[in-house]
């Protein structure tokens, strides 16, 4: 079993959290839900977006898709730190 974390000592403050309580549990269980579910929500948004801009090179000409290409190319190039 693994060894008790040392309470946190701050003058009139002491808090001691071993995750005994259920009330301890439970908010640190609610923390990590919570934080799965903004990163399932973030590759939702990301999935989406790409979707999206998918569409949008489909729908452009193959001479707007070589001018988006090379727009790009110069961008990487001006890059600071590259």
């Amino acid at each position: 079993m693994p060894a008790e974390p040392a309470p946190i000592q701050h003058p009139g403050l002491q808090l001691e959290w071993n995750n005994s309580r259920p009330e301890q549990r439970q908010a640190l269980d609610n923390f990590y839900r919570s934080l799965q579910n903004l990163q399932v929500q973030e590759q939702a948004m990301q999935r989406m977006e790409r979707q999206q801009r998918i569409e949008q090179l489909r729908g452009m000409s193959p001479e707007q898709r070589q001018q988006q290409f090379l727009n790009f190319v110069q961008q990487q190039q001006l890059a600071p730190g590259r």
